[in-house]
């Protein structure tokens, strides 16, 4: 019997794992999970109840986490940059229109 190898679980580096949420668990997603568990269920005797979770295991889960929250406050800096930059364009447009001088 080979061993359960879903994912990174059979990577001898992998301390730790995620939760996957629940929109990645339905959808397309959600015929493959149902179809892994089945064949989980044959092949290595398991028996699922209702409330299971499906993980994502990783050999850093602390690092994935934190290297996501420092992309996401990268993306909001330069939506933030990107806002003011033309906030600023438009207000040199229209202030020479609202003053009278344009």
């Amino acid at each position: 019997d080979k061993p359960f190898t879903c994912g990174h679980a059979s990577n001898s580096r992998a301390h730790g794992s995620l939760v996957l949420a629940p929109p990645m668990q339905t959808g397309r997603n959600g015929e493959f999970f149902e179809k892994a568990i089945t064949g989980a269920q044959d092949k290595y005797g398991l028996i699922v109840g209702n409330g299971y979770l499906l993980l994502d295991w990783k050999e850093d889960p602390v690092g994935y986490r934190d290297g996501l929250w420092k992309h996401s406050y990268m993306l909001f800096g330069i939506f933030a940059g990107v806002y003011l930059l033309l906030s600023v364009m438009v207000a040199i447009a229209i202030v020479p229109l609202l003053t009278g001088s344009g």
